[in-house]
């Protein structure tokens, strides 16, 4: 009987210990991002207030910075745009099941790259975005 107490109390602990690490992980990765500009916009309506959307618009960031978004799990929406958004910038994304909606803009995109995306997360919902077009805010 205290052995099963014991193993039970060792896997609560664990569990809490896994999800202490993630949100530090992501809480990283929002400081990361926003010193370099990166709009971050989170979900206050649920706990945790998780990173929903990220903006990354403009010719001031990199593809390096795209690595950091694998840390938000309940990432939805995503805009890129600039010289600096590349297809291998984008296979950062692959793996982002949450991922929803992409506007995208750049040079560097091909649509390779973008069919690539499309068949990594079938689901995603994939935009070219007109520069000249005023954007509407990714979230509420």
């Amino acid at each position: 009987m205290r052995k099963n107490w014991l193993a039970a109390a060792g896997i609560v602990l664990t569990s809490f210990v896994l999800a202490a690490v993630g949100r530090s992980d992501e809480a990283d990765a929002v400081k990361t991002l926003e010193k370099a500009g990166v709009k971050i916009y989170v979900n206050d309506k649920i706990p945790g207030q998780p990173v929903v959307a990220v903006e990354m618009w403009g010719p001031s960031f990199n593809d390096e910075l795209l690595k950091h978004l694998k840390e938000f799990k309940s990432l939805e929406r995503l805009r890129l745009a600039g010289p600096w958004v590349s297809a291998k910038g984008l296979r950062e994304l692959h793996g982002i099941k949450t991922l929803k909606v992409l506007q995208i803009r750049g040079p560097g995109v091909t649509d390779t790259a973008l069919k690539d995306l499309q068949t990594a997360l079938p689901e995603l919902q994939i935009a070219r975005v007109d520069p000249s077009a005023k954007q509407k805010p990714l979230w509420p």
